[in-house]
């Protein structure tokens, strides 16, 4: 039942090349996509910072990469059709939220298991910028780490297996 209802939703929007619905649709993605990264933390931030962070980041990204292959290299037309809109940005949202995820919960625990050693370097008058720097230099490596060594073997690993 639940899966012909999606079947039917799919086949209406992509039957409307609309920059509304186009939108719409990829806004209702980027926000389900942010709630499964907060989903995800094993120590998640307070308030809405847990949830605002991860979902401002992937949107940010994730909507900039996918307009820039959109205008540049498929260049459907009208540039916003559902038809490739919504499948390249699903792809690039799966990626994005793997990174977001890793890298949240890299900061937060790094954070918790250095709090004695960033709490030092602001009390002795550390800017917050450089009392992070090691914790963030290590979360946005560990965010990063898939999405390089999925480009580093693509043509040895993944094109191959691609092969109709």
């Amino acid at each position: 039942m639940q899966l012909a209802l999606v079947g039917l939703v799919l086949t209406t929007l992509f039957s409307l090349v609309s920059p509304l619905w186009t939108g719409i649709a990829a806004f209702g993605m980027v926000l389900f996509a942010g709630h499964e990264a907060a989903q995800r933390q094993e120590r998640r931030l307070s308030g809405w910072w847990s949830y605002g962070l991860g979902t401002g980041c992937m949107m940010m990204s994730s909507v900039l990469v996918t307009v820039f292959a959109l205008t540049t290299a498929l260049r459907p037309n009208p540039w916003y059709d559902p038809r490739y809109a919504i499948p390249l940005l699903g792809m690039i949202l799966g990626n994005c939220m793997t990174g977001i995820s890793l890298g949240l919960d890299t900061l937060t625990t790094s954070l918790v298991n250095r709090r004695a050693s960033v709490e030092a370097q602001l009390m002795l008058g550390a800017p917050r910028e450089v009392a992070a720097a090691p914790v963030t230099r290590e979360a946005l490596r560990s965010a990063l780490m898939p999405v390089i060594n999925s480009m580093s073997v693509t043509g040895v690993v993944s094109l191959p297996g691609i092969r109709a």
